[in-house]
């Protein structure tokens, strides 16, 4: 995943790139280095041969593990022509824009295929590490590169921010290791400490330092050579079998002032652009409205500039976003009426002025509200996540189950219950395997029917007191469990002692329970 081990202080826009933080307080930022090939040729039709002459990587000196590596690699990608289709069809939104950026840093046009790697180019990718959009920054990341993040919008999926903030830290990380852009790379996905602390080892057993000497993480020994073979598929795609849409060599996109906040289906109505071609340019936002802070733009089709603007001026501000007035009832809270009408708090004290978070009952309240109902968005953050939910219903083996997070309970723990693993407890609820459950959280599960039927019919949970004398292991094996459900269950270490009265709660097979007591 990239980023996700960012390690070392990252610099600010106002210190240096160099090996010492202390260093980087005392001296401004360095140039980007000179490019040392001949430019890409900006005048071609077809922007695939523009990347191609835009490479720099080094090839002539991989060695043959490396070979290897990346012929494996390329081997299964020859095998699913349809999935390298959906991807470059998919890039092929935003990839001109990516590779003017990276050729006014002088940097390899082989980093524009870097999102192949991280996301499949699919601003929406989101991963069981928290990582998300094109370029897959994980949330501190994000805050390091000011990434906003809100109720709104998320920047790690804007099209623009993002790759602004990959360029910075390629800056970085391409001048922290010498000028060296496999290291760079790898410390992408690695860490620069991870990188920095294999090539100490190197160094001091005497071996070489660069990347394909080092010793990595496996998926950092895989992740130079996933690129090394896009670069490879691009270059040759007739020698893989790869049919490669042409992609015109000019801009797909351009930037819209809009003024204020708009309704992203109004917006959609007004300039009849396509919701989908919406979201799809505009990724960053997660619910069915833009941010109601300025900045107010919109990233639109390169040739529909003019008419948005012309459209957008007749069009008052005021009727932009439509408006519900809610009359606060006896216990209201502005928590519970931000939820009931899935807008931020933030949102509500802005748009009614309020100072705290004091309501009183009978006041009236406005209210923000879609113009279009919730299946409109459909790449919302809602929607989205919906449609992952119930991206199971087909399977005939699995059922839905709706299960209630209760107390101390653990992706873990819960996934031992259900027979599925915490990975794909994360995935259908679109969060990280590291996320902490909330008691009552609802969380959507698709079990195998002989698992729900154990779970509802055979298998009971039970709330047992520990006895004097008792440990994990001696209860484990009255209930016929592992130490390790135990554990997960009660979101206890190993090296806890259990103490005599202490309650446990157990899942156990209701046909041997009536003997355990």
């Amino acid at each position: 995943m990239a980023l996700a081990a960012c390690d070392a202080t990252l610099p600010t826009k106002n210190q240096t790139l160099s090996d010492s933080p202390e260093q980087n307080q005392q001296r401004s930022i360095a140039p980007p280095l000179p490019r040392n090939i001949v430019a890409s040729n900006k005048a071609a039709s077809d922007l695939w041969q523009r990347i191609r002459d835009g490479y720099q990587l080094p090839v002539n000196t991989i060695p043959s593990k490396g070979q290897k590596r990346i012929e494996a690699i390329l081997s299964r990608y020859a095998h699913r022509p349809d999935s390298i289709l959906r991807q470059t069809n998919r890039a092929s939104l935003y990839l001109y824009y990516i590779v003017n950026e990276l050729e006014k840093h002088n940097m390899p046009a082989e980093l524009a295929l870097l999102p192949f790697v991280e996301s499949g180019y699919d601003p929406f990718a989101y991963s069981s590490g928290r990582a998300s959009g094109l370029w897959q920054f994980i949330p501190s990341t994000g805050k390091r590169f000011k990434l906003t993040e809100n109720w709104w919008m998320d920047e790690r999926r804007d099209v623009i921010a993002s790759t602004q903030a990959a360029i910075q830290y390629f800056t970085y990380l391409h001048q922290h290791f010498k000028g060296d852009w496999l290291l760079a790379i790898a410390a992408y996905n690695a860490g620069e400490g991870t990188v920095g602390r294999a090539i100490r080892k190197n160094r001091k057993e005497g071996k070489p330092i660069d990347y394909w000497s080092l010793t990595l993480p496996k998926e950092t020994q895989f992740y130079v050579p996933k690129l090394l073979a896009w670069s490879t598929l691009i270059k040759h795609p007739q020698k893989y079998q790869v049919n490669l849409t042409p992609i015109n060599n000019s801009p797909q996109f351009t930037v819209a002032n809009i003024g204020s906040q708009i309704d992203l289906a109004t917006f959609s109505e007004l300039t009849t652009i396509d919701i989908n071609t919406v979201y799809a340019l505009n990724p960053a936002f997660n619910h069915w409205s833009t941010d109601p802070a300025k900045p107010h733009t919109l990233i639109i089709p390169a040739d529909k500039d003019k008419l948005v603007a012309k459209v957008l001026k007749q069009y008052p501000i005021g009727q932009r976003i439509q408006w519900q007035r809610y009359t606060i009832r006896p216990g209201d809270s502005l928590g519970y009426i931000a939820n009931k009408f899935d807008v931020h708090i933030a949102t509500l004290k802005s748009a009614n002025k309020l100072k705290g978070s004091i309501i009183r009952a009978g006041k009236t309240l406005m209210i923000p509200k879609a113009s279009k109902p919730a299946e409109f968005y459909n790449s919302s953050v809602g929607q989205r996540l919906e449609k992952r939910q119930n991206s199971h219903t087909a399977k005939r083996d699995r059922e839905r189950i709706v299960h209630k997070v209760q107390q101390g309970e653990t992706l873990w723990s819960i996934s031992r219950v259900y027979h599925v693993p915490p990975q794909k407890i994360a995935y259908w609820n679109n969060m990280s395997t590291k996320d902490i459950l909330r008691n009552k959280q609802r969380l959507i599960i698709w079990s195998t029917k002989s698992a729900k039927q154990e779970i509802s019919g055979i298998i009971r949970k039970i709330h047992y007191s520990v006895k004097s004398g008792e440990s994990l292991s001696t209860i484990a094996n009255k209930f016929n469990v592992s130490v390790n459900n135990i554990l997960a269950w009660n979101n206890i270490h190993q090296k806890q002692y259990i103490q005599p009265g202490q309650n446990l709660k157990l899942f156990v097979s209701t046909s041997d329970q009536a003997n355990r007591f």
